[in-house]
């Protein structure tokens, strides 16, 4: 047949290809590790509770601040607006902001299931790359310990909206006074570039945590770097596409008595891609052969084992 000679041969190329370049062929393990556990479809899954975990995280963000600070709450609630702006623009800040001035109890409570149920969905599908138990220790500790990381997942997005927004002032007010001396385009390039940096940062922080703190595991550093380079772009990217889709649904008359919809199916197109991204990420750590790689979720806790002992290993 000739389907068969054209896929032996590409088949063929491929693996000739795998043998030259190790980069290559760690990719190619990596989508063959995501691929042989439903990555897909573990990625829906996780971003179905993302989503409502997105809209949790927002609501207590515009609730913390309000309440910790209602001294100086207008600069603190503008600064988490231009946040979720520039990061999630298929978040309504308004409307989360009306929802966080109406938060009750019941509703913290509700949003943290939530959250935690997220937390709970990518810490699984993340150790099953890794070829782990999906749910370790007993189910109320675990409750517990996914609890305790989405609040410190929580704290870094409050501390990172507050260096962005720090940094930025800063940087704003050196823009002002070099205005003199520059030419008002370069400085105004020069913030934007930092301020574009700064932001890259902020989510290198994150993606680490996202692919090392939920699936309780303890990696070298030059292991989870190039995964984490690779959230970092994914969601860059993401953003840009994000900030282009709200702005045509916002200004095309069409869309006029549907926003709200077309935000939401946004948010959940962006959610999915972006677990997709993270769980390939994930899956290219997993495949690695840089440095031991430990489950903190034991005690004593247990070096994980290489399910792939014939693999290169890489030295570089």
């Amino acid at each position: 047949m000739i389907v068969d000679r054209i896929e032996r041969a590409i088949v063929a190329r491929a693996d000739a290809v795998r043998a030259r370049s190790r980069p290559i062929d760690h990719i190619f393990r990596a989508y063959a590790r995501y691929d042989g556990i439903d990555g897909t479809r573990l990625a829906a899954a996780t971003a179905y509770y993302g989503f409502f975990a997105a809209f949790a995280l927002g609501v207590l963000a515009f609730a913390v601040v309000g309440w910790a600070i209602p001294g100086s709450s207008k600069a603190g609630l503008d600064a988490v607006q231009e946040y979720l702006s520039g990061n999630l623009p298929q978040l309504d800040a308004d409307s989360l902001t009306k929802a966080s001035a109406r938060i009750g109890v019941l509703a913290i409570f509700a949003l943290i299931i939530a959250g935690v149920g997220w937390i709970e969905t990518l810490r699984s599908s993340q150790r099953a790359l890794w070829c782990l138990e999906q749910h370790p220790g007993h189910p109320v500790v675990r409750w517990l310990l996914d609890l305790a990381v989405l609040a410190v997942l929580g704290g870094l997005l409050l501390v990172s909206i507050a260096v962005s927004s720090g940094l930025r002032g800063v940087l704003l007010g050196l823009r002002d006074q070099a205005e003199d001396v520059l030419v008002p385009a370069a400085a105004e390039g020069f913030v934007t570039w930092t301020d574009a940096a700064i932001a890259a940062g902020v989510d290198l922080v994150l993606a680490c945590s996202l692919l090392a703190v939920v699936p309780r595991l303890r990696m070298p550093f030059r292991r989870l770097i190039r995964p984490a380079l690779l959230v970092v772009v994914g969601l860059g990217v993401l953003k840009v596409i994000g900030r282009w889709f709200i702005t045509r649904t916002q200004h095309n008359p069409a869309y006029e008595n549907f926003t709200a919809a077309a935000a939401a199916v946004g948010l959940l197109l962006f959610m999915y891609f972006f677990h997709q991204i993270v769980l390939f990420a994930a899956a290219l750590a997993a495949t690695s052969n840089r440095g031991v790689v430990y489950d903190m979720s034991r005690r004593p806790k247990r070096m994980v084992p290489d399910p792939e002992p014939n693999a290169p290993t890489l030295t570089e």
